[in-house]
């Protein structure tokens, strides 16, 4: 089990997919062990055999959702579809390990807001402080608090966010609110825990979807598209009227991410590694996790603007 100073014992249930960026930051983190867990044992192993390849390591091997119930690891990532993710956390909560959930952490197209809101207030009880979401663009909104770019509280909030995904309609919102949500919650502190959204007005197409509300006095617009055959991704704000760009380049052996704002530039740490390690850390000083509040405010937010 856990090595308190170094290496640890883990486990992506979903790799194939965004997952695999999981798989590389756990190698990053110190995880001594990988256990890979997919739809079925043939994909699953194929899966294995390539991520190990791809890190140079025989540590990755094929697994199944009921040997890391009977054989648990220290620290788990759940990358798998979103409507499976509650299923999955409930699983394997028992077993003792620590788990780290994609975005968004709980969803169900077909539930009720209701039901979504009680099923995500009883697992994170059950965690008890062992469950947390991978939530990098809230760790991105503090490197811009840190660099001055923004101040707490501010008044207006728009963010532009275009990926390479294939969702269209209600779907992009549901990928990408997180984003949004998590970073303004970032900007608010706790009192935007209890805030309620006002004023909402949402427009969606087949590759855009639009909201603006009020969160208090905040001010919000949000703006996302997604298109496959996009270069890349892009992303950025306007926090009080200053624009704010993330940005990444290639460098030798890898790429760094940076912020862009009225000529500026601020390096930064990557915000996934960031959030992967941050959330390896409290596992192998055996803490617990305390942003339950803020996890359970981002659904009940999405519930707000997507289920009323």
């Amino acid at each position: 089990m856990m090595d308190r100073k170094g290496g640890f014992a883990s486990a992506v249930v979903g790799a194939s997919g965004f997952g695999c960026v999981h798989v590389r930051e756990l190698i990053k983190a110190g995880a001594t062990s990988l256990r890979v867990v997919g739809r079925n044992a043939e994909s699953t192993a194929a899966t294995a055999r390539k991520l190990a390849t791809l890190h140079g390591t025989t540590s990755i091997v094929a697994s199944t959702l009921e040997e890391l119930v009977a054989e648990p690891a220290d620290f788990v990532s759940i990358c798998s579809p979103t409507e499976m993710h509650a299923d999955h956390a409930a699983a394997l909560l028992p077993a003792g390990s620590y788990i780290f959930v994609e975005k968004p952490f709980i969803w169900q197209s077909l539930a009720t807001a209701d039901d979504i809101l009680t099923r995500s207030q009883r697992l994170l009880d059950l965690a008890n402080g062992r469950l947390t979401v991978n939530q990098p663009t809230a760790r991105l909104m503090e490197a811009i608090l840190a660099a001055g770019l923004a101040k707490s509280r501010p008044r207006s909030f728009s963010m532009r966010y275009q990926t390479r995904g294939n969702y269209v309609g209600t779907d992009i919102a549901v990928d990408l609110l997180p984003h949004a949500l998590s970073a303004i919650l970032v900007l608010l502190g706790e009192a935007g825990a209890g805030l309620s959204i006002q004023d909402l007005s949402v427009v969606g197409g087949d590759n855009s979807w639009r909201a603006e509300f009020s969160l208090g006095a905040l001010a919000v617009s949000l703006d996302f598209l997604q298109d496959p055959g996009a270069p890349g991704s892009e992303l950025s704000f306007k926090i009080d009227g200053r624009p704010v760009r993330r940005g990444q380049r290639e460098i030798q052996g890898g790429f760094e991410v940076f912020l862009e704002s009225s000529g500026e530039i601020h390096v930064i740490e990557n915000p996934i590694s960031v959030s992967i390690a941050r959330a390896v850390d409290v596992c192998r000083a055996g803490g617990l996790y305390q942003d339950a509040v803020a996890i359970h405010s981002v659904v009940r937010l999405m519930c707000r603007i997507l289920k009323s």
